[in-house]
């Protein structure tokens, strides 16, 4: 599973205007939520158990076991070992173990009920020790799993951009901002997509002969050009089963959505309008693509089939929208939204039903 920010789009950056005190060439980025009822655990700390190190791993895994399941939004989490944290109202009690033999981790929990102590599921995984983070994760997830029905989301990894107004590089970072590093180095990359199996990410590139687009292994390793040329080609989204890549191109004039091979080849022509349209986004069934467009005047989030036909506007009663991004369940789109406050302006995320809000 793989997630991605993407932080700058043709008709601007999508941020909040910066604090008071800090650059205006800051970007800073919020994640809200809708909350519903949470539920309430006590976590208690890992048991530790083998070679000598294990303590020291254990304690530095109540820290992310305790990250992953209170940022998850899901539950609410006390965490036994820390004085003055007084539980209440609680459902449920997680208690994990840590096992290191050599190069070896074992990490497990067993959830309860509570007060009852009732054993609700258990989740055990092993390893390599250096990859305790991602093992403490995966019991995280599969905690929830337990809880929800629905794995968590804390072994995810999250596509960026950082840089100047020089450079901008793709980065990849686990879900909780830990292990950053680079995928590109030099020039200016934009629109990092992950491909379904998350083994390559598509991105913009501008280079001697303007916007490419490219795709390089996740984990590092040499750019493949996906495509060159023919004026403006930029934010690539690849098909929920990876065959196929959406991206705005000018090459026949002003931007329209093209789709072309995950590998490249031959564009066919999604869109036909004399307006600048970008921002492909496919619904997770494959059969709907969210765009951004200003047939309307402005900047406004559309929709259409896979081939094109019945384009119709998402929401009306906001001046601009723009980076749609369909939920994976295929049920909301997110997006951005734009208000003026004076000589700033002010990007919001809202989200819709994506079934019903075609108001």
């Amino acid at each position: 599973m793989a997630l991605a920010l993407l932080m700058v789009g043709a008709f601007g950056v999508h941020a909040q205007s910066p604090p008071s005190g800090t650059s205006p060439d800051d970007v800073h980025i919020g994640v809200k939520s809708q909350h519903a009822r949470q539920i309430r655990l006590i976590q208690n700390s890992f048991t530790p158990d083998g070679d000598q190190g294990a303590r020291a791993q254990a304690v530095t895994g109540d820290g992310v076991l305790y990250d992953d399941l209170d940022h998850s939004d899901v539950c609410a989490v006390t965490r036994a070992w820390v004085h003055g944290e007084t539980p209440f109202d609680v459902q449920a009690e997680i208690e994990p173990k840590l096992t290191l033999r050599g190069a070896t981790m074992t990490v497990s929990a067993e959830v309860k009920d509570f007060p009852a102590k009732r054993l609700i599921g258990k989740s055990e995984f092993k390893g390599p020790a250096s990859s305790s983070r991602t093992l403490i994760h995966r019991l995280a997830d599969d905690i929830l799993y337990q809880l929800t029905g629905e794995r968590g989301i804390a072994e995810t990894r999250i596509a960026f951009v950082a840089g100047g107004r020089q450079e901008k590089n793709v980065f990849v970072m686990d879900a909780d901002g830990y292990n950053p590093h680079p995928l590109t180095k030099g020039g200016l990359a934009l629109s990092p997509s992950w491909s379904p199996n998350t083994k390559t990410i598509a991105f913009s590139w501008m280079g001697p002969h303007g916007w490419s687009l490219f795709q390089v292994p996740s984990g590092g390793g040499k750019a493949d050009l996906l495509r060159s040329g023919g004026g403006l080609n930029i934010a690539p989204a690849y098909s929920p089963d990876g065959t196929q890549v959406a991206f705005s191109s000018s090459f026949e004039g002003n931007a329209e959505i093209y789709v072309m091979g995950a590998g490249g080849g031959t564009p066919r022509r999604l869109t036909k309008s004399r307006s600048i349209d970008n921002s492909p986004s496919w619904a997770p069934n494959g059969q709907q693509i969210a765009f951004t467009s200003d047939r309307g005047g402005a900047p406004q989030v559309y929709v259409m089939d896979a081939d094109g036909a019945n384009v119709r506007r998402l929401v009306y009663g906001l001046s601009y929208t723009d980076s749609p991004d369909w939920s994976p369940k295929g049920d909301r789109i997110a997006f951005v939204s734009r208000s003026s406050g004076g000589p700033s302006l002010i990007f919001f995320a809202f989200s819709v039903m994506a079934s019903t809000n075609f108001l």
